[in-house]
């Protein structure tokens, strides 16, 4: 490649050149191919940050008439010569000649300090030099040649466009249009710059607004700048590029932080160290720092990183942390992988056969065994946590240990609740955790008492120079030099160590005094101007180890790009571009923006083929391990159009996370599946996508979206039909008719279950049939219309769950109907039978060790105690649940409970809150099931914060939206609540301040008058469907705020005899907060 020392003669006028020249700066002659060729590092394209500039010489026309064609040649010449001088002068090349002017890029074919500022110095230069010449020329002729130009940024496509016989690089894209355009809207004599440009000079250049205007090719009109020249004593820093490591120096106090907790936890004390900062900072440098100085043996280093494409991956830094704690060789076969995993484990006085299966499905390996389908991955999602907490604990107990998790700001959902959990559960185990993050994450236990927060700011500028004498091996440094790093680094590590290394390739390092140096502003560009000057086979290993990520196997890259691996990787470390890893054979690049700007400059077809090609080779050298690498192998197929593989690999990985219960990166995954098989029907058999469909409907209901799992299955319902699988139709048409249950339509869900159910007793699946039975049972308690009789129905839907679940041992079906039963229970007022039927979830979670019925149990118990006068323990039973769920639905219907119980207890914020936030997320995922119980006592929490007329209408609308629904039994508990409230306010009991009074005064003087009369409706309501249902509690509870209101008007008889009925049916139940109340008021 040509450089500054390359010189060579104009074949036309004989003037010298620079080698990199493609037209002589004397006479505008295109000049060779081969000098040509010179100028490009970049062969077959590449898309590079640029920016063009088009000049265009005006009033050559009248000129031409006064002096002749031939004589404007030659002026025009002249004029070409002086424009081409200060597209060069300023570091631009010379791309195309256009008869009166010219085009010319800054920033390409090689990367250029400030590329955009360039070019506005370039032009006004031009203007410069024409309006010079233009006096004289004028003196001369009587006619002034104009200039005008035109200056626009952004991407563009450069590469070698042309034939065998001729090429010539050029740029393609938007903003080289835009720029051509921009120059016909300049006035003759001044230089407009579009807006994307403005932004990048802004600091430096003087110029008006010169308004928004249509341009050619843009649906959008364009807003431009006009310059007028530059400022003085402007400086600026490119803020935005912040990526990579640095020397470590001015960090002492930093450091000794680090030293002095880890002699805390060597004691005994679990602390935990947030270092926050930007990119490039020195944040992993400090804790490499740390690192070297602790002695050996102090403790068990165990680290893991979280990476940008690795945020749907779960647990991702703890799959390292277990390779690495248990020295997991990739190339080992899963037989080898088990026997190393149980060896790790039995040293750890863990049950190595217990144990060991969740290892291997954390690893991506196919296990056997229930816990590990997708009905039942909240439990494998459960032990792994559990397992990965014990790992961590037990390893404490041999000796102090530091945990290191990089890159946290990436980190995925399931990775961050865990640590989040063993962060708050540390306590007095040796343990150090240090996490680096970047500023603007918080993790969750951020604010912790044994909590050490460290935010790295900026170098100052002694600090900077001390890490210029350290990069440089010297104490001798020019002022110059400081002074110059100083002001482009800002304080920021990475920017001063990477503009040394340019300064050192180009060999400036000794000659700055007294001349303008070329430092890159643009980081990006700073760092592909150091990979431009790679050999192309050099440069291609980089391109294809770009793809693979920030960190790389060379074997693989080498198989991928060929070339002599070992000494293309030895150049690449003497070139600071890359560095070793911890492994052997593992690189990494040596800052993230190193691999996104290389990544970035990689035109599509080449990008595809890379990724296609690192595909290829990575599933041939794990043949017998492709689970592990499921997402790896998504991602780069994902980017290819090998839809088979692409789908087949992002099912996997979907369905891998699901397996764990990371429901974000599960929904992520195949939610891509489904995606792409609709736009790429051939990309999945049916029968595939079908059980991608089941595994995302599965992912949904953990998430409560009955509207999505319908939204999805519905329209694909003809393609299962259509497979003739039994067992696949069965499910898909439980999975929607259950989420129309949920949603309310019993139209829509009911043929539907007794259509799966038909099919399951024709082919024997009696599980499909269990799950029927308990779709119904919650369709016919709160759907339905029944009678004392006919509500039986629903305990023979529950038996029949239940027996089913029992029978297959499937905890979650019997479960189920279990809470159904509870349920059935209290909807039809008999708490004592509702606790009861509660009690057997809790003895269920005793047998089987699962959680899950535990909760159940627990968020039913709210319910019921909250509608039968023991708000206290509602609150109680709704917390606990609440955190001891797995999942969505369980942790919601907990916390409506709880809520019910805040807003009895007059705790009216916490319950407003609770029950606005479970009641809005319920009804956005089509649930219809919970909500006849939210919105009454959010009605009783909005009257007590004082919007006693909002509360109200809150009940009403509940009470009508029911009535749709043809949900009686809620219809009749929102006319019970009503009835409640209205009760309390005829009989003066706990009536609002009078400030709340005042603010409510229309409402109460329309309404507590009449209280009394409201009451008695609702309350009679209510009583009528109580009684038709046969449901004691409820009855007891309307016959006493009658038997009240009568007592207040005086009915002694009325009274007692409401009294006495209500007093036998509180008996019968075993209702003692009523009995009590009874008696007191009797």
């Amino acid at each position: 490649m040509g450089g500054e020392g390359s010189i060579m003669q104009c074949p036309k006028c004989q003037a010298d050149i620079a080698g990199d020249d493609r037209f002589c700066s004397a006479c505008g002659e295109p000049l060779s191919e081969a000098a040509a060729s010179q100028a490009s590092p970049i062969g077959g394209g590449e898309r590079r940050r640029v920016t063009a500039l088009f000049a265009d010489v005006v009033g050559s026309t009248p000129l031409a008439e006064r002096i002749g064609e031939e004589a404007l040649y030659k002026l025009m010449q002249d004029v070409i010569a002086d424009l081409s001088a200060a597209v060069r002068d300023h570091g631009g090349t010379i791309e195309k000649l256009t008869g009166d002017g010219l085009m010319a890029l800054f920033g390409a074919p090689l990367a250029v300090e400030d590329a955009p500022l360039n070019a506005v110095r370039a032009g006004l230069d031009m203007l410069a030099r024409i309006e010079n010449a233009g006096r004289a020329i004028e003196a001369e002729h009587g006619e002034r040649p104009a200039l005008r130009v035109g200056v626009n940024s952004g991407y563009a496509v450069v590469g070698n466009l042309g034939g065998e016989l001729q090429q010539e690089v050029t740029a393609l894209g938007d903003s080289v249009n835009v720029a051509a355009r921009l120059e016909g809207l300049a006035e003759p004599g001044s230089m407009v710059i579009g807006d994307a440009t403005y932004q990048l000079v802004a600091d430096f250049v003087e110029a008006e607004d010169a308004g928004t205007h249509e341009v050619k090719g843009k649906t959008e009109a364009q807003k431009i700048w006009r310059v007028s020249g530059l400022q003085a004593d402007a400086s600026r820093f490119d803020a935005a590029v912040r990526r990579g490591l640095t020397a470590l120096v001015g960090r002492q106090n930093e450091l000794e932080t680090l030293l002095d907790l880890a002699k805390t936890v060597s004691g005994g004390e679990a602390r935990v160290i947030n270092i926050a900062g930007e990119a490039g900072i020195g944040k992993s440098r400090l804790v490499h720092e740390f690192r070297g100085r602790m002695e050996d043996g102090d403790a068990m280093w165990v680290q893991g990183s979280c990476s940008e494409s690795g945020g749907d991956i779960p647990f991702l830094p703890f799959i390292d942390v277990v390779r690495s704690s248990f020295h997991v060789d990739e190339k080992e076969n899963e037989t080898a992988l088990e026997r190393r995993l149980k060896r790790g484990l039995e040293r750890l006085g863990l049950d190595a056969d217990a144990e060991a299966p969740y290892l291997l499905n954390l690893l991506g390996v196919k296990v056997e065994g229930a816990e590990f389908t997708k009905e039942h991955s909240e439990i494998a999602g459960l032990r792994t946590r559990e397992l990965l907490a014990r790992l961590l604990e037990e390893r404490c107990r041999i000796s102090p240990v530091v945990l290191h998790i990089e890159d946290l700001h990436w980190v995925d959902t399931a990775s961050e609740t865990l640590l989040a959990h063993l962060m708050q559960g540390a306590g007095d185990l040796p343990l150090l955790a240090i996490f680096t993050y970047r500023s603007g994450y918080t993790p969750p236990w951020d604010g912790e008492t044994n909590v050490t927060a460290l935010t790295l700011g900026p170098l100052s500028a002694n600090a900077t120079e001390e890490l210029l004498r350290a990069r440089l091996g010297t104490q001798d440094l020019s002022a110059e030099l400081a002074r110059l790093v100083t002001e482009k680094a800002e304080g920021n590590p990475l920017f001063a160590e990477e503009i040394v290394n340019y300064l050192s390739e180009r060999g400036d390092i000794g000659d700055l005094a007294g001349a303008e140096v070329g430092l890159p502003v643009s980081l990006e560009n700073l760092l592909m101007a150091r990979v431009d000057r790679l050999d192309e086979g050099t440069k291609n290993w980089l391109q294809a180890a770009s793809v693979i990520g920030r960190d790389f196997d060379a074997e693989i890259v080498g198989e991928v790009a060929g070339g002599d691996t070992g000494a293309i990787v030895e150049e690449l470390k003497r070139m600071e571009l890359v560095r070793g890893g911890e492994r052997g054979g593992e690189y990494i690049f040596k800052n993230a923006l190193i691999q996104d700007a290389v990544y970035n400059s990689l035109l599509t077809d080449k990008r595809t083929a890379l990724h296609q090609r690192v595909a290829e080779v990575m599933e041939q050298r794990n043949e017998h391990r492709l689970g592990e690498i499921a997402e790896t192998l998504a991602h780069h197929y994902g980017k290819t159009p090998r839809a088979e593989k692409a789908v087949r690999y992002m099912a996997e990985a979907g369905e891998k996370s699901l397996m764990v219960y990371s429901l974000d990166e599960a929904y992520l995954r195949l939610r891509q599946v489904v995606e792409l098989v609709e736009e790429v029907p051939d990309a999945a058999d049916d029968a595939f996508f079908v059980d991608v469909l089941l595994n995302l409907a599965r992912v949904l209901y953990f998430r409560i979206d009955m509207r999505g799992i319908i939204e999805l299955l519905e329209p694909h319902l003809p393609r299962a039909e259509a497979l003739g699988d039994p067992h696949r139709l069965s499910r898909l048409l439980f999975e929607i008719g259950y989420a129309h249950v949920f949603s309310a339509d019993m139209e829509a869900g009911y043929p539907l279950l007794d259509r799966a159910k038909n099919i399951g007793e024709e082919t024997g699946n009696e599980l499909i049939v269990g799950y029927v039975a308990m779709g119904k049972m919650w369709g016919e308690a709160y759907f339905r219309d029944h009678d004392a009789e006919s509500k039986h129905v629903i305990e023979e839907l529950s038996d029949e769950a239940e027996r089913i679940g029992r029978a297959l041992r499937d905890n979650w079906l019997t479960s189920k109907a279990l809470t159904g039963h509870s349920l059935f229970h209290t909807s039809y007022g008999r708490p004592d039978e509702a606790r009861r039927w509660a009690q057997k979830l809790f003895e269920l979670t005793r047998e089987t060790n699962d959680p899950r019925p535990r909760a159940m149990g627990l968020w039913a118990l709210a319910i019921l105690e909250a509608t039968h006068f023991a708000p206290e323990e509602a609150v109680e039973s709704g917390r606990e649940g609440a955190g001891l769920a797995l999942s969505v639905m369980d942790s919601g219907a907990a916390l409506v409970g709880q809520g019910m119980g805040l807003a009895l207890l007059g705790r009216n914020e916490e319950a407003y809150q609770l029950l606005s936030t479970t009641g809005d997320l319920v009804k956005s995922r089509g649930i219809a099931l919970i909500t006849g119980v939210i919105d009454p006592f959010k009605g009783i929490a909005m009257m007590g914060l004082g919007d006693m007329a909002g509360g109200e209408k809150c009940i009403m609308d509940c009470i009508e939206m029911q009535r749709r629904w043809n949900s009686p039994g809620s219809v009749a508990t929102g006319d019970l609540v009503l009835g409640e409230i209205y009760t309390r306010m005829a009989l003066g009991i706990d009536a609002p301040p009078l400030g709340v009074i005042m603010r409510n005064l229309p409402y109460v003087l329309k309404t507590v008058p009449f209280a009394a009369g409201k009451a008695r409706k609702h309350l009679g309501a209510a009583l009528d469907y109580y009684r038709k249902v046969d449901a004691p509690s409820f009855i007891a509870w309307a016959l006493y705020d009658l038997a009240m209101l009568d007592k207040k008007k005086k009915h002694k008889d009325d009274a007692k005899s409401k009294f006495d009925e209500a007093r036998s049916l509180a008996q019968s139940v075993a209702l003692d907060p009523l009995i009590d109340m009874i008696d007191a008021a009797a």
